[in-house]
């Protein structure tokens, strides 16, 4: 595990233990989110954002939500009390898949749901929930292409965990490499062509790129140190990532088709989690510490402190950010707009 990922798992530890018995959870200072959503649990994980930027995703107390509205006040849950994790949406925003044990946690299974059934008419169908494939594996984080035709997915099939294709219509499931199955790990390009993934093929911990068509893999951010959760910039001409290249976490990043040498973005402490803004001139990216920054890429700009905060995630279009705070015996959940001088 590493120590970006140690780190999230620290910060979230801390948050629970300001109180787990019941978490009332206020999203942008408003009500609580009122029945028939009833929360127990930690705060939200996995938060995923609409490529359109109108809805987010995530679980919460073992719950599946989505959260809608200017301030994402408009929050429903779509599933009972479970264990679901790791939802991700179709590039329409109408689907979301995600990992959902069977039986047991060790066999977790790839389901699609329908995102917002509450926005159904009185003649529309919803489709029921829909098991992707059912193998005595555990197929777990998916991540839904942006073209639509394929997810991508950790699994134990082969049988270490190594990165898999498979159709949405839960065919054509393929190998394409070893990988390391941490949080954050897969990440695809805008276009869909590539899918970037953390494997320790070469040693350490690296950013490699893999076609879901041809299979072909590549080096695309490496060296004598660590990297971690991969993430395109938005015209896809870079990856960034999280490397320990100079001691501490930073993010880094690399023209893909220019120099081979990462260059450093960040210097302010360990960074636990990044998202690109500003169509790529800037980043997000929150600290061991628990504190949220912004910051340019290239004009030589310090990191601006924007707030305390347990998690985040930035919307594609960079317009605004969801925040996630504790707050005495519970956590709030926030949705704000991005500085005006981070926004397009």
């Amino acid at each position: 595990m590493s120590a970006p990922s140690r780190a999230l798992i620290c910060a979230a530890a801390i948050a629970a233990l300001v109180g787990c018995d019941r978490l009332p959870i206020e999203i942008d200072g408003g009500q609580d989110i009122a029945p028939p959503i009833a929360f127990t649990g930690p705060a939200p994980r996995w938060i995923t954002w609409t490529a359109d930027g109108q809805h987010a995703a995530f679980e919460l107390g073992g719950q599946l939500v989505v959260a809608t509205g200017a301030d994402m006040k408009d929050a429903v849950a779509i599933t009972g009390h479970s264990t679901y994790g790791h939802p991700s949406w179709s590039p329409d925003g109408k689907e979301l898949v995600y990992d959902h044990p069977k039986e047991r946690f060790r066999q977790a299974t790839l389901w699609i749901r329908t995102a917002r059934p509450h926005d159904a008419g009185e003649d529309d169908v919803v489709e029921p929930p829909r098991q992707l494939a059912d193998v005595p594996r555990r197929d777990w984080m998916p991540v839904w292409s942006p073209r639509g035709d394929w997810i991508a997915f950790h699994s134990t099939r082969d049988p270490a965990s190594h990165v898999w294709f498979i159709r949405p219509t839960g065919v054509g499931a393929r190998f394409l490499a070893p990988a390391v199955s941490e949080e954050g790990s897969l990440a695809w390009s805008p276009d869909g062509s590539e899918l970037a993934y953390v494997s320790r093929d070469e040693g350490t911990p690296d950013i490699w790129g893999g076609s879901p068509d041809s299979g072909s893999t590549r080096l695309l951010a490496g060296g004598a140190r660590s990297q971690a959760r991969p993430l395109w910039r938005p015209d896809g001409d870079a990856i960034g990532c999280l490397s320990n290249a100079e001691g501490q976490w930073d993010v880094w990043y690399r023209e893909v088709d220019g120099a081979a040498e990462l260059t450093r973005i960040t210097d302010i402490g360990d960074v636990v989690l990044f998202n690109w803004i500003a169509d790529g001139n800037a980043v997000m990216f929150l600290t061991s510490d628990l504190k949220l920054y912004a910051q340019r890429v290239a004009d030589g700009s310090k990191a601006e402190l924007l707030r305390d905060a347990v998690m985040f995630a930035a919307s594609p279009d960079g317009s605004r950010y969801i925040h996630v705070q504790a707050v005495e015996n519970y956590f709030r959940y926030f949705a704000d707009v991005m500085p005006a001088e981070f926004l397009r």
